[in-house]
């Protein structure tokens, strides 16, 4: 077989090494890989110069949004036009799911045909977990199942620095050393379940835990609202903004237990981060969560009981002593997932679809 030439579409690495990791380690591979700017719509105007015979699609998102729902929807006509146009030219296509949609779309209608004509049109369709893989075949009951393949998340190891310890992380936070801190870190957005984070914390009325809270958000209203928890509870730091890659090792340091309060969620990078750091998680259990953590790494909880995170937080409080070797647990388990295996079975997707002429 002659090179792989792939493109990413969309491309955009700002806040998120995922694709650049993935690239690098498939380029290890003899694959000659690219990507296409997410400002490109129309995609096949992306790849007319590089022979390109397969395309790999990302977050999707950037393909359904505009300013009002008529633009959008012609965005969308315009995007599923230019997939039609590769399957024409023979270029096959493959759609990471990183999500089965968008969690705050203001146009749902844009998002749904999006997702549906990617689906439908994807010759290979990758989940990182079993739980994603029957989630996507349940929500796109037209397409093949045997078309999805499950490959997990890469870790983020060597993604940032690490080189701090817990007493300089805290320091720097002007945290106690002998406090008991949750962390929530990343974007900050209402799915997310953040205020029931804050309310479980504020039940547990422990007076040496702490609740430190860094990442962004666009909703002005519950920035505010989180702020103004902050400003009335000594006991919770709020952090909000873009968090620079090198002050990830400080929250990530600073922290006994990362705390995942999720709604809705396919897959989760912010779990496979905290794992990269030696962090064991308060999460779910649901989904990707419970088929990569357990109950002897982690605190996991029933999402449907209304006291579930206050008590999985309860029983992190009460098991303090073993929340380290718990987190180096995770850390194992993260360290299985390296890029060049990723990389691998991403390849072996690739000559898949290529082979199936």
């Amino acid at each position: 077989m002659n090179q792989i030439r792939i493109s990413f579409a969309p491309y955009f690495t700002d806040a998120n090494p995922y694709q650049v990791k993935l690239l690098k380690a498939l380029h290890e591979l003899d694959v000659l890989a690219g990507g296409i700017s997410f400002n490109v719509v129309f995609l096949p105007v992306g790849i007319e110069t590089k022979k390109v015979n397969l395309v790999h699609l990302h977050w999707l998102h950037k393909y359904s949004h505009a300013y009002n729902k008529p633009k959008s929807i012609l965005r969308v006509i315009k995007f599923i036009c230019g997939l039609i146009v590769l399957k024409i030219s023979k270029v096959k296509i493959v759609w990471t799911a990183h999500n089965i949609k968008d969690h705050e779309s203001v146009f749902p209608l844009a998002d749904r045909i999006c997702n549906e004509a990617v689906a439908t049109l994807a010759d290979a369709i990758i989940a990182h977990s079993e739980a994603a893989k029957r989630e996507i075949s349940e929500h796109f009951i037209q397409i093949n199942q045997e078309k999805v393949f499950v490959i997990p998340h890469g870790n983020y190891l060597s993604s940032y620095e690490n080189t701090l310890n817990q007493e300089a992380a805290r320091r720097r936070l002007n945290l106690p050393q002998s406090a008991f801190v949750f962390l929530f870190f990343g974007l900050i957005r209402p799915y997310k379940g953040i205020l029931e984070l804050v309310q479980a914390f504020k039940e547990l009325n422990c007076e040496d835990a702490y609740l430190l809270i860094a990442g962004s958000s666009k909703d002005d209203a519950l920035t505010q609202q989180i702020g103004e928890e902050a400003e009335n509870n000594s006991r919770i730091q709020f952090h909000p903004g873009f968090v620079p890659d090198e002050k990830i090792q400080v929250y990530m340091n600073a922290a006994n237990a990362v705390v995942l309060p999720y709604r809705n969620f396919l897959t989760s990078g912010a779990l496979v981060l905290s794992m990269s750091f030696g962090r064991t998680c308060i999460a779910p259990r649901v989904g990707c969560i419970q088929e990569t953590l357990n109950d002897d790494i982690a605190f996991l909880y029933d999402p449907n009981n209304d006291d579930g995170l206050l008590q999985a937080m309860s029983r992190a409080l009460d098991q303090r002593h073993d929340c380290e070797a718990m987190g180096q647990a995770n850390l194992a388990i993260a360290k299985e997932y390296s890029w060049d295996k990723v990389a691998e079975m991403t390849l072996d997707v690739y000559q898949h679809c290529l082979n199936d002429r």
